[in-house]
């Protein structure tokens, strides 16, 4: 509906999309289950529960949504790029909204519902959550507990290891340790080289411009073949003379085209980019 398509800034907008709208669903069932051990009713607790979290919960989806809706108004080629990313942010928070208060609740109703004699399935699955519980508990008692009550014990040397460690963070990416590339550069198959002598140029000085760049692309064959490079990186290679295609097609003795297709990037040794110099 938004002519948007399935890609990498997409799929970024999915995977942060994602944390939110899960930690919206466990905050709902957690406050349910609680009214449930405290002896609410099921059907009751899942109406209650969903009730009390509603504003708690919506104004969390609400401010993550006026974060991103200024992304929508970024201008020029890094605007139309990212515009995807708050699109499908906000898309999933939404449903993810009408799924936790509309769908959830009545999941957790018939979740809980007892039976007099429940069946083999049921009592597998009451098995395996109780383990799962068991180990829960048996981590957060002997591994995560000591770790907390030593940082609230010791807070000093805590906010110092975490001053440290943001230090050192900053320092990796300042310094160029790190690195970021926000949209890292794919290898080139298709090179074209244009060529545009003044007006007026008869036609044999731009084919003879032609052939030298043929030349010079077949060159770097032998040149690979030389230095034991099983696969050519060059493919084919084509020219046109007297005119220069692509979106705005120019026509003239002065101008001429060469396209050079290269073999895939993974079975060459050598770059476009090397080719190119």
């Amino acid at each position: 509906a938004t002519g948007q398509t399935l890609n990498m800034i997409s799929l970024l907008g999915l995977i942060m999309a994602t944390g939110i709208i899960v930690d919206d669903a466990i905050v709902i069932a957690e406050h349910i289950h609680t009214l449930k051990a405290h002896g609410m009713e099921p059907v009751q607790a899942c109406v209650e529960g969903a009730r009390q979290m509603a504003l708690p919960v919506l104004g969390s989806s609400a401010t993550t949504i006026a974060a991103f809706i200024p992304l929508l108004y970024v201008s020029g080629v890094m605007g139309k790029f990212i515009k995807v990313l708050p699109i499908v942010v906000i898309a999933a928070i939404a449903a993810s909204a009408i799924e936790a208060f509309g769908i959830l609740p009545a999941h957790l109703r018939h979740g809980s519902s007892s039976s007099a004699s429940p069946s083999r399935l049921a009592r597998l699955r009451e098995r395996v959550r109780g383990a799962l519980n068991g180990a829960t508990a048996w981590l957060t008692e002997r591994a995560y507990g000591p770790v907390l009550r030593a940082a609230v014990r010791y807070r000093a040397l805590t906010l110092a290891l975490a001053a440290a460690c943001l230090l050192v963070t900053v320092g990796n990416v300042v310094g160029g340790r790190t690195s970021f590339v926000l949209f890292p550069k794919g290898e080139a198959n298709l090179l074209r080289a244009r060529v545009r002598f003044p007006e007026g140029t008869p036609a044999q000085v731009s084919e003879a411009a032609v052939r030298q760049l043929e030349r010079a692309a077949r060159a770097i064959n032998d040149e690979a073949g030389a230095a034991g490079d099983p696969q050519p990186p060059v493919g084919y290679v084509s020219s046109v003379i007297g005119e220069w295609t692509g979106f705005w097609t120019q026509t003239g003795s002065h101008l001429a085209e060469v396209t050079v297709e290269l073999t895939p990037a993974d079975t060459r040794r050598i770059s476009g980019t090397a080719i190119l110099e």
